[in-house]
C-alpha cells in the first residue's frame, strides 16, 4: 500500500468532489432565477480561459478555445440549502438562447481554491459549461 502524501492526489480530489457536489447541486437549485447581482472574475488552465460576470453581461475570453465571447442576460441560482452566496449558478445565452454559458459556483471553505500556476488563493471553485464543454477554474 502506497501511503505517500502528494499534492497532486489532493487536488484532483478536491476536483472530484467539487464534480460530484456540483451535479447534485445542479438539481437542487432553489426557486427562480434571478437577475444576477453578483460581480465575478474567473480564469482556468489548460485550456486557458477567463470568464467576467458582470450584471446580466458573462465574458468568455480564452484564445485556445473560442477567442472573446459575450453573453447577455445573466441569471443567477441559489443552491437549496446553502448558505446564501456559497453554492449558485450563473447562466446566460447569445443569439437568442442558440448559445449559452453556464457556471456552477461554490465556495470550497478555508482553503479555498488555488488555479495550479501561482500562489493566488481565490474565493470561489467553478465549473463552467460552454458549448458543451465542462471548464475547472477558479473565481474571485
Amino acid at each position: 500500500m502506497n501511503l505517500t502524501f502528494s499534492w497532486d492526489k489532493v487536488r484532483t480530489m478536491k476536483k472530484l468532489m467539487l464534480i460530484v457536489m456540483l451535479v447534485v447541486m445542479k438539481s437542487s437549485f432553489a426557486g427562480a432565477a434571478e437577475k444576477n447581482t453578483y460581480k465575478l472574475n474567473c480564469v482556468g488552465t489548460e485550456p486557458f480561459w477567463s470568464i467576467k460576470v458582470d450584471g446580466s453581461k458573462v465574458e468568455m475570453s480564452s484564445t485556445e478555445l473560442s477567442g472573446k465571447t459575450t453573453y447577455w442576460n445573466a441569471q443567477t441560482s441559489e443552491a437549496a440549502g446553502a448558505p446564501l452566496g456559497t453554492a449558485f449558478s450563473v447562466k446566460a445565452t447569445k443569439d437568442k438562447g442558440a448559445k449559452r454559458i453556464q457556471l456552477s459556483i461554490m465556495n470550497p471553505g478555508i482553503e479555498g481554491c488555488g488555479d495550479g500556476m501561482s500562489e493566488e488563493v481565490y474565493k470561489y471553485q467553478v465549473l463552467a459549461e460552454v458549448s458543451g464543454v465542462l471548464l475547472y477554474g477558479c473565481c474571485n
